[in-house]
């Protein structure tokens, strides 16, 4: 019934211009608004409304005591759903120390490191935690520490710890053997750790809504933000992650997991953030997280892309599914202006959708004077530098379709040591490693034509879905919640 009622009023909504001047009173001498829901029924129950920019749109409608005002405050939630912007990011915050590590073995053995030096708690989220050999080292490092007396979080990707990962083991024998990744996350619990499967993400009709953060906080003065996740396969590909010393900026990145770990019924853990004093000049970081919420969709695009259109020098740039036109756009007008610009491709990308849709950009990016590197083997990295000066690493796909669909986290520094280590360990390396792409060789190096079309196509259509699906149920929500505060 609410479902029922709440597309009435979408209807209605759409239909009704803001302002109408014809409106009907409501008062005990005319028809109420209740007086009409049997008709077609009312709420049964209250409706969380996850954007806040609905919320204000709802917020509207209580100082009018008119149908049309009602309607009107519902028209109001459709347009910020559909033009509302992406909130400000965390503030710049001083740490003490600031570190990126460039591939599967420096992360694993850092995080390793990290639940071995844990004394009093370990925050841990990743989308896909696996029971082979490096999933259960990983495994086996938390145990420790949560035996030792250390409170360790475990939040997990729904789709994946529940259905990929036990389909996956059941087709190689372990679920069978009590060797999957069910029978791990049981023995984790046995050993005190607590694991929750989060629910952040849309079910039914938004398939691909994920928890892709990707995230490690220890003792509240240590952090991590990563594309990595401990299992066989992520260890196979080439990765990044950004790590902060600081209670500051772990702080930062503490209140994005507590706030999914609640979302997923789970507790809000006590603070344990010490006070510190950072000698200056340090190093600044903060923490940049989306979600598919409408007011923070988009925050990751909008800071690259800030950067890139102020880059004075050079940006460097590899990110394992991009296919965000506009950010191309961007670097290929860099380019054009005489900055440095560098990108490395990823050739061997194992979702060859996103491949095509990749390169289908490409001619234009060395027809505008970027130098395009093909790496030579599947690569999981999402980092950006610019200038020497700023740079991000985290879990965030520069794709438009995942952008809008999944929940992700990026670490940016500035300071010009630790950019300097990221050019120097990461991209520099990388550049070395790749063959350079020119317009002679480019066909060697990507798919056919029609398969980029094809591929682009499917990209933009599938975006086109989400965005779309994602605006009704904003606006049914709105006018839901606008509907239920009326009565």
């Amino acid at each position: 019934m609410r479902s029922r009622y709440g597309l009435l009023a979408l209807g209605l909504a759409l239909a009704i211009p803001v302002g109408a001047e014809d409106s009907v009173k409501i008062s005990s001498a005319s028809t109420s608004l209740a007086a009409i829901l049997p008709a077609i029924g009312t709420p049964q129950a209250p409706v969380t409304i996850k954007a806040p920019t609905l919320d204000a749109a709802a917020k509207d409608l209580k100082g009018d005591s008119s149908l049309s005002g009602f309607f009107d405050g519902a028209h109001k939630a459709v347009s910020r759903a559909l033009f509302s912007q992406a909130k400000p990011s965390s503030a710049y915050v001083p740490v003490r120390q600031v570190e990126f590590w460039a591939g599967p073995a420096r992360i694993e053995n850092g995080l390793l490191d990290m639940a071995g030096r844990a004394t009093t708690r370990l925050d841990v989220e990743f989308m896909d935690f696996r029971s082979d050999v490096h999933g259960m080292k990983m495994a086996q490092a938390l145990m420790d520490a949560s035996r030792r007396g250390v409170h360790v979080r475990v939040l997990v990707d729904n789709l994946y710890s529940n259905y990929v990962n036990p389909l996956h083991d059941f087709l190689d024998g372990k679920a069978q053997s009590g060797k999957g990744a069910a029978a791990m996350f049981a023995t984790m619990r046995q050993a005190g750790i607590q694991v929750l499967y989060s629910n952040a993400g849309r079910k039914g009709y938004f398939p691909l809504e994920r928890d892709h953060r990707k995230v490690f906080v220890m003792d509240g003065t240590e952090g991590v933000a990563t594309g990595y996740m401990p299992n066989d396969s992520n260890y196979s590909w080439h990765d990044a992650a950004a790590h902060v010393v600081g209670s500051a900026a772990t702080m930062q990145l503490a209140h994005h997991f507590d706030q999914h770990w609640v979302a997923a019924g789970g507790g809000k853990a006590k603070e344990s953030f010490p006070n510190e004093t950072v000698p200056s000049p340090a190093a600044k970081a903060r923490v940049v997280a989306t979600d598919p919420n409408l007011n923070s969709q988009w925050r990751i695009r909008k800071s690259v892309l800030g950067h890139i259109e102020q880059a004075r020098h050079s940006i460097c740039i590899e990110n394992s599914y991009f296919t965000d036109g506009k950010v191309f756009r961007a670097l290929a007008d860099a380019a054009r202006r005489g900055i440095d610009v560098r990108y490395v491709y990823n050739e061997h990308v194992d979702h060859k959708s996103s491949g095509g849709a990749e390169a289908y950009h490409l001619k234009r990016l060395l027809q505008s004077g970027v130098k395009v590197y093909a790496y030579p083997r599947m690569f999981h990295t999402k980092a950006v530098s610019v200038d020497g000066q700023w740079a991000s690493v985290g879990s965030g796909n520069l794709m438009p379709l995942l952008e809008v669909s999944q929940n992700e986290l990026d670490v940016e520094v500035k300071d010009k040591a630790a950019v300097a280590q990221l050019n120097r360990d990461l991209f520099q390396k990388d550049f070395k490693d790749s063959t350079p792409l020119t317009l002679d060789n480019l066909r060697d190096h990507v798919p056919s034509k029609p398969e980029q079309v094809l591929y682009q196509g499917f990209s933009m259509a599938y975006f086109g879905y989400e965005r779309g699906v994602t605006f009704v149920k904003h606006a049914v929500q709105g006018a839901l919640q606008s509907l239920r505060d009326r009565l």
